[in-house]
């Protein structure tokens, strides 16, 4: 094997009351060896600042050469050499959250979450604020904002939970979203996120009360 590694997650959901829930959870514990590690100093320097608005002088296509041209810049070494065996500590963020039932509404509820990651030198931290609502068993909303390393963000999620199936989809960062091209690249920012999921179960559970 040229490497080998493991994790472990730890958590704990504790609810205090009818009203209040309280959770917290530790990820990514663990670390990779690697074996026969060849490491090089990048010779090149390379800035992307994103896509822009395409023009008459500049179109998409160009800006994605540009792009490609800088990623070839970033893969320019010097220097290599054969160091041998390497231990990676992988990088444990920290999450811990409160969630509170709105009382009168039992179907809306409120949270925050506090996160941050460490380990590394691209640590980070963040705090987001939720609201969630469920009009009916099998479907809920939610919206969330938050402030963090990489600055403000908002998002909301929209999950269907029917009998042995749950889908969702949502997206942490909305804001970014706004600004798109017609390509759905980001323009004038470094990133996007939207998310789905689909997951079925099996089998049946049967209360014996």
């Amino acid at each position: 094997l040229t490497s080998f590694g493991g994790a472990i997650d730890l958590g704990f959901n504790w609810k205090i009351n009818d009203i209040f829930t309280v959770s917290s959870a530790i990820d990514n514990i663990g670390l990779i060896a690697w074996n026969n590690v060849t490491e090089a100093t990048a010779a090149g320097n390379a800035e992307f600042e994103g896509f822009r608005e395409t023009t008459d002088d500049e179109t998409f296509d160009e800006q994605v050469s540009d792009a490609w041209d800088l990623l070839g810049e970033c893969f320019t070494f010097s220097d290599a050499k054969n160091i041998g065996k390497k231990k990676t500590q992988l990088s444990p963020t920290l999450h811990v959250g409160v969630q509170a039932f709105v009382p009168g509404a039992e179907k809306l509820s409120v949270g925050v979450l506090a996160s941050k990651q460490f380990g590394n030198i691209y640590d980070w931290s963040s705090i987001r604020l939720s609201a969630n609502y469920a009009p009916a068993r099998w479907f809920s909303i939610s919206a969330s904002a938050a402030e963090s390393t990489f600055g403000f963000s908002a998002g909301a999620l929209m999950s269907f939970h029917g009998k042995g199936i749950n889908f969702f989809i949502g997206s942490d960062d909305l804001v970014h979203l706004t600004s798109i091209s017609m390509q759905g690249i980001p323009i004038n920012k470094l990133s996007a996120s939207v998310s789905m999921g689909l997951a079925i179960s099996f089998g049946s559970y049967r209360n014996e009360d």
